[in-house]
C-alpha cells in the first residue's frame, strides 16, 4: 500500500510541475533586431592568419590556438580547406572611468548604425519578403584596397613559384565539414564602398565563390573566412611540402579612436582611414598514398 501511495504521490507531483510550466510564459529569448546594424571596428585589426584546416579530423581535445598554425601532414590536396581569419577583433576602449566607457561606446554605435542604415533597410526589405527570422550578417570598418591574391613557393598547376593562383581557388564566409562549401545562405550580401556605401551583392543574390569577383576593392570585409581548390582543379604536381602565401591589402577605419576623440572634444571629422598589406604564410606537409 505505501508503494502504491508513494506511486500516486510522484505521478500527481508530475502533472503539478507540467501544469506550472504549460501556465507560465515563454521565454523570448534575445530580440534579433537588437544586431542589426551592428559593425565592429576595423582599426582593431592587428593581422591576418591563413591556417590549414582537417576536413575529415574534428581535432577532438586540441585546442584551436594551438591546433590551427600547426603544420598538419595530409595525403591528398581535397583533404584540407584554408582558414582565413582578420586577427586582433575586439579590442574595445578600456577606461577606469566606467560613465566614459559607455559614453565611447555608445558614439562608435551610432556612427556604425548610421554607416550601416542602408542595409538596415534591405536587410528588414528582404526579411519581409521572405518572411523568415535571419541572422544579422557582422562585417568591420575594414575594406579591400587592392588585389588579394595567393601564391604557392613550388610550382603549381604549371605555374612558377610566386604567380598568382586565385582563379584556383573559391572563398566563401560560411563552410561544411562534408566537403563542400555551404551554399550562399539567403541573408549573405556584400556591401562596398567607404563614403558612399552601397550593396555590391543585396540579400538573397548569389555571391561568387571565385576569389576576384569576392574580394572585389573597396568590399567590406568580415572576421572570417575558408578557400579551398576548385572542384576538379587541383594541382597535379607532388611534393612533400608546399607553403602558401596570402597577400592582403586593405584599408582600416578606426572608429573606436574617432568616438575617443569626440568625446575628449579632439574634434576629428572623420574617422582615421590607414591602408595596410598583410601577408600570411601556411605550410602543409604531404604523405602521398
Amino acid at each position: 500500500m505505501k508503494q502504491y501511495n508513494s506511486i500516486l504521490l510522484c505521478v500527481f507531483s508530475a502533472l503539478c510541475l507540467l501544469s506550472c510550466r504549460n501556465d507560465a510564459p515563454d521565454y523570448p529569448g534575445p530580440d534579433p533586431s537588437e544586431s542589426w546594424g551592428t559593425i565592429e571596428d576595423g582599426g582593431s585589426i592587428t593581422s591576418i592568419g591563413l591556417y590549414c584546416i582537417e576536413k575529415y579530423n574534428n581535432h577532438i581535445g586540441e585546442i584551436y590556438y594551438e591546433y590551427n598554425p600547426r603544420v598538419k601532414t595530409l595525403k591528398s590536396y581535397t583533404d584540407f580547406y584554408l582558414q582565413l581569419e582578420l586577427n586582433g577583433i575586439d579590442k574595445s576602449f578600456q577606461s577606469n572611468d566606467y560613465e566614459e566607457m559607455a559614453t565611447v561606446l555608445n558614439l562608435q554605435k551610432n556612427y556604425c548604425l548610421a554607416k550601416s542604415s542602408f542595409m538596415v533597410e534591405e536587410y528588414k526589405k528582404y526579411q519581409k519578403e521572405t518572411n523568415s527570422l535571419m541572422e544579422w550578417p557582422l562585417f568591420l570598418t575594414a575594406y579591400v584596397s587592392g588585389e588579394v591574391s595567393i601564391t604557392c613557393d613550388k610550382v603549381l598547376f604549371g605555374e612558377e613559384p610566386g604567380t598568382k593562383l586565385n582563379k584556383h581557388f573559391s572563398v566563401n564566409r560560411y563552410y561544411s565539414n562534408f566537403d563542400m562549401f555551404i551554399e550562399n545562405a539567403g541573408y549573405s550580401c556584400l556591401p562596398i564602398g567607404i563614403e558612399n556605401p552601397k550593396m555590391l551583392y543585396n540579400f538573397g543574390e548569389k555571391i561568387p565563390y571565385d576569389m576576384d569577383e569576392f574580394f572585389v576593392k573597396g568590399t567590406w570585409l568580415q572576421p572570417k573566412y575558408y578557400l579551398q581548390f576548385k572542384y576538379n582543379d587541383t594541382p597535379t604536381e607532388r611534393y612533400d611540402d608546399i607553403t602558401l602565401t596570402l597577400s592582403f591589402p586593405m584599408i582600416r577605419e578606426f572608429v573606436t579612436e574617432y568616438a575617443v576623440a569626440i568625446h575628449r572634444g579632439r574634434g576629428m571629422d572623420a574617422p582615421r582611414l590607414l591602408e595596410n598589406v598583410y601577408e600570411a604564410k601556411c605550410k602543409i606537409k604531404f604523405e602521398w598514398e
